[in-house]
């Protein structure tokens, strides 16, 4: 079974998931999944059948989103949380993209970048940002979001 990490009641991040996990994060309420990963892409049939949302945005592994991805991704993920739906994104390995991306979403509804890198970090311990994503997040996304 797939383990995932609550970074809030309604976000949470980890690894990527196989095809028998998407019951599982079902059961645990998730209706969207955001899968950030360039080099796979999760079964959107499956998904979907299963009722779920899906949205896939391709980002490098160890790189860091375009403008455009992330305003895929609010205009995804910000109607379900004002909908109070609970959100699973993950990359390959859930310890740089994925958390970043949880990074991005937490300081687009508000939060302080700092506060929201040392909420993601804690709440998810695995959490890893190369020299590329922590210039992203302290120096690009303020202007991006």
């Amino acid at each position: 079974m797939i383990e995932i990490f609550w970074i809030t009641e309604q976000l949470c991040v980890g690894k990527a998931p196989q095809d028998d996990d998407f019951l599982y994060l079902k059961k645990v309420g998730i209706k969207g999944i955001v899968d950030v990963r360039s080099e796979y892409c999760d079964n959107e049939e499956l998904i979907e059948r299963l009722g779920m949302e899906f949205l896939h945005l391709e980002i490098d592994d160890a790189y860091i989103p375009e403008k455009d991805d992330l305003d895929k991704l609010f205009e995804f993920v910000i109607p379900l949380l004002d909908k109070k739906e609970k959100i699973f994104v993950h990359c390959q390995n859930g310890v740089g993209r994925s958390p970043l991306i949880c990074v991005a979403i937490l300081a687009k509804l508000g939060k302080e970048i700092s506060d929201a890198v040392r909420l993601v970090e804690e709440k998810h311990p695995w959490t890893s940002f190369n020299l590329i994503q922590e210039r992203f997040i302290y120096c690009e996304l303020k202007n991006l979001i």
